[in-house]
């Protein structure tokens, strides 16, 4: 197919304080403040507890989730052939899309390949911008490089030993006094971090709560004093968790709102949303959490590509903003879900858009009529935007079902509608209108109106929608022998591609 579819006071700990006794002595001595339950507090929670807790190998599971991702074999493959054919902005968005893919793969694998092109790419795009050069992903490679010793390899051979048995049963003392001294040895903050996180996990999953608060603050304070706030933030939510399942409800309410405002202060609102923290920052919720405020307004800018506007709620422009994230990633089930759980608590125009949502998301399942009986609805909008964008998308659908006459004829009617002028996807439904015409037979005049369209979508910065379209016009110009134009669309591409 031609056409692209889609706060709580840390301790004084400190980075050098970190010595392998103190750290393993921490195993047997929680934070007693942290211990005693608030009795006279009988709240309930947003989320009960999973009857069940577990370790699945890679993080906690907290029972039963909507939340389905992508397979790693294949994200991991795409991006090497990103990286393979120079693909610099897209390798680069992929990956923040999947942030917590990525680092999983930088942790599970920085002592056995840290030359793998993969590795050296994922780290220099997580390297945050408020770690310091000695702290990030990129000189924990270098690290692993420059050692090449028994250290690192006896590290990651503990680790993998501990996080196997973390998934059947309980590893003794004796194994987390080695790994978090392995990881000291080792001397980067972030294998500090995942040693005393994993150790923060074993204790939550078999109940010794304190303990657990006790190894996740240790590991914020390093991930703060080293740069790497968001780290902290998804630690101080594994913090909430401990306390409500230890029905400490002030604790849990304060540690989750840390969480929420640390990665609210560092959220970068250029880059992808961070998907996986979100969810688990539901998850965990306390029932007298609540979202900030200002989510909803510094986040309307998210909001613009689906056309909602300034009136939404905090509730649906936060599951707006993750549904169209996962979207973005490919998870079109767990994004129609969310986009439905907008929709329910928006009214007006805002309601209209967030269908819209939807049927992308059944389109993009190929699930065309019900996608179309969605539309319907906005397609008779009196709002004109709306039925344009709608009817827009009507004629996308028919053009992946291979009706391009009716595909076109579809699109041309929401374009030249002079009352709706401007609605989010317009750009892209010109470029696929014109895509349509070179189908049909009407090349010229649709390279040119492709070509208006492209240059739109340079002007209004959608890099990756202009990529799409210049890699569908490429493919078309390469079947009918255009060498020269490819040549020209290439160059564009390469242009793009660079970060």
């Amino acid at each position: 197919m031609l056409l692209a579819c889609p706060a709580i006071g840390c301790s004084t700990l400190s980075v050098s304080d970190l010595t392998s006794r103190n750290l393993i002595d921490s195993i047997n001595s929680p934070i007693q403040k942290l211990s005693g339950k608030n009795s006279e507090v009988q709240e309930t929670v947003a989320n009960p507890p999973a009857k069940t807790l577990r370790f699945d190998g890679h993080e906690i599971v907290l029972g039963q989730s909507e939340h389905q991702g992508v397979d790693p074999s294949e994200w991991e493959e795409q991006v090497r052939r990103f990286i393979d054919q120079g693909k610099s902005f897209s390798a680069r968005q992929i990956i923040l899309q999947h942030r917590e893919l990525s680092e999983r793969i930088l942790i599970e694998r920085w002592a056995s390949q840290p030359q793998d092109p993969l590795m050296l790419r994922l780290a220099s795009t997580l390297s945050n911008r408020d770690a310091q050069d000695d702290s990030n992903w990129s000189a924990l490679l270098k690290l692993a490089q420059d050692q090449n010793s028994d250290l690192t390899r006896d590290y990651l051979a503990l680790r993998s030993a501990f996080a196997s048995e973390l998934q059947e049963d309980d590893p003794s003392n004796g194994s987390a006094e080695e790994l978090l001294k392995a990881s000291v040895q080792v001397g980067h903050p972030l294998i500090k971090i995942d040693a005393l996180r994993l150790i923060g996990l074993r204790d939550l999953v078999a109940g010794r709560y304190a303990w657990s608060q006790s190894h996740f603050r240790q590991a914020i304070e390093i991930a703060q004093s080293s740069g790497h706030p968001q780290l902290a933030a998804q630690l101080w939510l594994l913090v909430a968790e401990s306390a409500r399942r230890n029905e400490q409800y002030d604790l849990a309410q304060t540690a989750w709102s840390d969480a929420i405002k640390l990665h609210f202060d560092h959220d970068q609102i250029e880059q992808p949303l961070d998907v996986g923290f979100w969810l688990l920052a539901d998850k965990t919720r306390p029932a007298s959490g609540k979202w900030p405020d200002v989510l909803a307004k510094y986040w309307a800018k998210r909001l613009q590509t689906l056309g909602c506007n300034a009136t939404a709620s905090t509730e649906v422009t936060l599951w707006a903003s993750i549904a169209n994230a996962q979207f973005e990633r490919g998870e079109l089930q767990a994004a129609l879900v969310n986009f439905k759980k907008a929709e329910t608590q928006a009214d007006g125009s805002n309601a209209m858009w967030l269908r819209i949502a939807q049927a992308k998301c059944l389109a993009g399942m190929s699930q065309a009529p019900a996608a179309s009986a969605i539309l319907s609805g906005p397609a008779a909008s009196t709002d004109k935007n709306i039925s344009a964008a709608a009817t827009a998308m009507m004629g996308g659908i028919k053009l992946q079902a291979g009706a391009y006459q009716q595909g076109a004829h579809l699109l041309q009617k929401a374009l030249t509608d002079p009352s709706a002028t401007d609605w989010p996807g317009r750009n892209k439904s010109l470029a696929d209108l014109a895509i349509a015409q070179l189908i049909i037979g009407d090349t010229e005049v649709g390279l040119i109106a492709l070509h208006e369209a492209q240059t739109a979508l340079d002007n209004s910065k959608q890099r990756s929608v202009l990529i799409d379209s210049l890699e569908n016009e490429l493919r078309l110009l390469e079947f009918e022998g255009r060498t020269a134009d490819c040549q020209r669309i290439k160059g564009n591409l390469h242009r793009l591609e660079q970060l």
